[in-house]
């Protein structure tokens, strides 16, 4: 893989022997899900579980992805913020917010489902998943959120046509799919769209490993997990890149605060951590 490439898994094959599928995602289909595509969407109770294997299974075929494997793509993990109030308060006032790397834009549903206006709602992604998630929940009719397909390493116009627009950017498993220096430009091209007292809001992995787990060089050969220091310099380097000023706020959680069982994240090692973050542009 290229670690400086926009598409990181475009030439990984989607083999169901990577450490990151799991076979049996039954578990994943809570109450929450459920309800969400047998009252949202229509979906027949006896068919539930059918059809989100059905549309997982066309997903890896799009892109292994791990939120594919594990079966995460269709439960919003944004209500898990602890700003997700605030977020939505600022959404149903007339906020703006963009989903970037939005999959089948699940979290973008869940925001319109919790009383946020579709008109402020935009959804960004590499690679097409977006029709897919017409086909999960069944909505074409009703839903209508705008979705741009570009590259944030190199935005389009209609992406930049969001410039100053934007309140609240989600960025959930994004950076750390990179070297470094693409984090950085990658950081720096959202701030280019971003406003004062604009946010960037999720989670990515990240890790309890105090040492130096990250430098330029090694990040050019593999991406090394954030740690919180390593982390809040990478925006204290994207701040000082585009002349704009960033308070980062961060914690370690674990993974299971997210839904996930012990074993299905052995892979990538036992220090490994959900990283959640909320960076705020106050300059």
């Amino acid at each position: 893989m290229n670690f400086s490439d926009s598409d990181v898994l475009k030439h990984k094959k989607p083999s169901k022997d990577l450490d990151w599928w799991i076979p049996n995602i039954d578990h994943r289909i809570t109450p929450k899900v459920r309800n969400t595509l047998e009252i949202y969407s229509g979906t027949p109770a006896e068919e539930v579980v059918s059809h989100v294997y059905n549309i997982r299974d066309q997903a890896w075929s799009i892109r292994p992805w791990p939120c594919t494997g594990m079966g995460m793509f269709f439960s919003s993990s944004l209500p898990k913020h602890p700003s997700y109030s605030d977020i939505l308060a600022l959404i149903q006032s007339g906020g703006h917010f963009l989903d970037i790397g939005c999959y089948c834009g699940t979290d973008l549903r869940q925001l319109m489902l919790d009383g946020c206006p579709q008109t402020n709602l935009h959804g960004v992604d590499l690679v097409n998943h977006w029709d897919l998630g017409y086909d999960l929940y069944r909505d074409r009719h009703k839903f209508d959120v705008e979705y741009i397909e570009a590259d944030l390493l190199n935005p389009s116009e209609q992406m930049r046509a969001l410039e100053g627009k934007i309140d609240v950017f989600g960025a959930t498993h994004l950076l750390h799919n990179w070297d470094w220096e693409t984090q950085v430009r990658a950081a720096a091209n959202i701030v280019g769209l971003s406003k004062v007292g604009a946010m960037v809001v999720g989670f990515q992995v990240g890790t309890s490993n105090e040492g130096p787990t990250w430098n330029p060089k090694n990040g050019k050969e593999k991406p090394e997990l954030h740690n919180l220091s390593t982390f809040k310099r990478l925006w204290e380097e994207t701040a000082k890149t585009t002349g704009t000023k960033w308070n980062v706020e961060s914690r370690l959680r674990d993974w299971q605060d997210l839904g996930h069982r012990a074993n299905e994240t052995v892979y990538l090692g036992p220090e490994s951590r959900i990283l959640e973050f909320l960076v705020s542009r106050t300059a």
